[in-house]
């Protein structure tokens, strides 16, 4: 019965001296990869642009935009990451994608990559224009 005890005693005191290091081999790999991802999210936090024109179209999971310049640019959209809204003043209202149609102004924010930048939000908002100039006549009669 003492043997038993003995033995008993004997197998845990060497498994937990086995364990100990093999528990804290998988703590340092965590650690790694946790540095790794907050490399790439600073990475991307870099290329974060921010792009604003009208819907020329949607297709897939793309969005094309038209820039004031004329530049067709392409906002790659995901289900479950971006997020939309509607602009209304200094209220943010959230909407779903379907509430986006062609030829409406929108500004996308997001990171970057390559040609696309993957959109994080897609925002409806009304454009506004500004002109300025030089007065050269004033016709009263015509007015």
């Amino acid at each position: 019965m003492i043997n038993k005890r003995y033995l008993i005693l004997t197998l845990i005191l060497a498994l937990g001296i086995v364990a100990v290091p093999v528990m804290a081999q998988p703590a340092s790999e965590v650690d790694k990869l946790k540095d790794k991802i907050a490399e790439q999210v600073e990475e991307l936090n870099v290329n974060n642009k921010a792009i604003a024109g009208m819907i020329q179209d949607i297709v897939g999971n793309s969005i094309f935009i038209i820039n004031n310049n004329g530049e067709r640019i392409e906002a790659s959209v995901d289900e479950t990451l971006t997020s939309y809204y509607e602009v209304s003043g200094t209220v943010l209202k959230e909407l779903k994608a379907e509430d986006f149609e062609i030829d409406e102004y929108v500004f996308v924010t997001g990171p970057e990559i390559g040609e696309t930048i993957t959109a994080n939000a897609v925002y409806k908002d009304t454009p506004y224009h500004v002109f300025s100039g030089k007065i050269v006549e004033v016709n009263e009669d015509e007015f």
